[in-house]
């Protein structure tokens, strides 16, 4: 890895400890469509935190030739350390940044799965371009109980993207035993935003259909497993009098 990307990722990291100006977390717009299941994203030049969600981006001609970045980074939460480089460098099959996402994905961790983790991408120029994602019709309420508390969720900083599923709950609903101590969004103009957070603050942070697609950076003291929570039974009426 060359000296320059070296430094890219220390400036990176580096920002993600020195930027602390809101203590609530706060969830941008973004345009998802539910019925059709598609993610809107409007790429700036330079870096760009998006989602990732596979093979399924679709580049209309203001993009350029195909996908265009100049460089691909994802922030592994079991290496503790940024993988990527050149769109050369990464697309081999025996590079780092396939074989530790390969085998995070494997071992279910939530950061290596399509659509539930993130990558920063660097463009030369801005564009746009749309992401098959799951539309709201596909999303099992019961299926969906069973399978999240299988995803690990490391120690550290973790990228969590903002996914059809999670809408009509409160982030606090499914963060399982996780216990976060910050959030963070990052604008390609404007940089990182966020702070010091706790659980509690997610007990009222309601996802609707336009946060869909939204990622943050988010710091847990603890590995750990998100979980969907059960709805609490008080019992039924009280006999009368």
């Amino acid at each position: 890895m060359s000296k320059l990307i070296k430094t890219i990722i220390t400036i990176g990291v580096t920002l993600i400890f020195l930027f602390s100006t809101l203590a609530q977390p706060q969830f941008p717009e973004s345009s998802y469509d539910g019925v059709e299941g598609t993610l809107k994203l409007n790429l700036k030049k330079g870096w760009n935190l998006i989602p990732w969600v596979g093979p399924s981006y679709d580049f209309p001609n203001t993009c350029g030739d195909a996908f265009g970045p100049r460089a691909i980074f994802v922030w592994s939460p079991t290496e503790k350390k940024y993988l990527g480089g050149t769109l050369e460098k990464i697309d081999l099959p025996d590079s780092e940044v396939v074989r530790v996402i390969q085998r995070d994905k494997e071992a279910r961790y939530y950061y290596a799965q399509e659509g539930l983790g993130a990558l920063f991408i660097l463009r030369d120029s801005d564009c746009s371009a749309t992401a098959r994602i799951n539309p709201l019709s596909d999303i099992k309420e019961d299926e969906l109980a069973a399978e999240l508390p299988t995803y690990k969720i490391s120690a550290g900083w973790n990228f969590i993207t903002l996914h059809p599923w999670m809408v009509n709950k409160n982030f606090g609903d499914f963060l399982g035993t996780c216990e976060i101590t910050k959030a963070f969004t990052f604008d390609p103009v404007s940089g990182w935003n966020g702070g010091s957070v706790t659980k509690s603050d997610f007990e009222d942070a309601y996802v609707t259909e336009e946060y869909v697609g939204i990622t943050y950076a988010m710091k847990f003291s603890n590995d750990c497993n998100f979980a969907l929570k059960e709805e609490e039974i008080l019992g039924p009426p009280p006999l009368p009098e």
